[in-house]
């Protein structure tokens, strides 16, 4: 599945997107790097589809979306809307989205959701290695 990068609005940015919510034609979706290999110059983000109320909550619209906070991030990992990218987010790009596996949500919920360990050579394994 791929969806089109009409808007990004940027929460978290270092020498790149960290966290966002992306806009297509039609829908938001919440974009969070999981892992980034600097060697291999490797990223991969979770890109998880926003429901209406999600998004009013989140203050899209303003251009300024809040932090988004650990209860609702556990609200994004129910179901079945939650996709794994490796192409980086910016406007006007396209993203190829898979379906996260089961053991990538176990991965999630058990506290691999930490920004600042995308970069350890856990989540470089995880994301990039086992599960690529």
């Amino acid at each position: 599945m791929d969806i089109f990068c009409k808007h990004i609005w940027i929460i978290e940015w270092y020498d790149g997107i960290i966290q966002g919510v992306v806009e297509d034609f039609i829908s938001y979706w919440f974009i969070s790097l999981q892992a980034f290999d600097a060697t291999h110059s490797r990223k991969l983000y979770i890109a998880a589809r926003i429901d209406t109320d999600l998004a009013r909550q989140m203050d899209i619209r303003n251009d300024t979306p809040v932090q988004v906070s650990d209860t609702i991030f556990e609200t994004l990992l129910v179901g079945d809307n939650v996709f794994v990218t490796t192409d980086e987010p910016a406007n006007g790009a396209r993203l190829n989205l898979r379906p996260l596996k089961d053991s990538e949500r176990q991965y999630l919920k058990a506290g691999g959701f930490q920004i600042e360990n995308a970069v350890s050579e856990k989540a470089v394994k995880f994301w990039l290695t086992e599960q690529g």
